[in-house]
């Protein structure tokens, strides 16, 4: 296993390709810390199981993702996805790369245009 590239949620080794690099916090912190909140209550609320050693159960990944790049963003002020997807691929043993990039594509809308440009999820936009 290649440990600067982690796997696909299937195994294989893959480097992951986030859209960006780098996120940084913006002035709103006092919103992520909010929308830090939402996403640990969807997640409480999903039927999806979230023992990271069980593999073999389904997980609600991309609520999972958000809540580590927010939290990672809060504490820290910025995000290198890359490591972040490093970080999350040691604790699950495994990381969806599809679920992986939309979550750095949620937060980074988020930061720059209050979630705009994004659909789906709670309320009117996917954020």
């Amino acid at each position: 296993m290649d440990k600067d590239n982690p796997p696909s949620q299937y195994g294989q080794s893959s480097k992951p390709t986030a859209r960006a690099l780098i996120i940084k916090i913006g002035e709103n912190k006092s919103r992520l810390v909010l929308k830090l909140a939402e996403y640990k209550e969807r997640l409480r609320k999903s039927e999806f199981i979230i023992n990271p050693r069980d593999s073999s159960r389904m997980r609600d990944w991309d609520t999972i993702y958000k809540i580590a790049i927010t939290e990672k963003l809060i504490n820290e002020g910025e995000v290198k996805t890359l490591d972040v997807a490093k970080e999350l691929r040691y604790l699950y043993g495994t990381i969806s790369l599809e679920y992986f990039n939309n979550a750095c594509d949620v937060i980074q809308d988020y930061i720059t245009t209050g979630g705009k440009n994004t659909t789906g999820g709670a309320g009117s936009s996917e954020t």
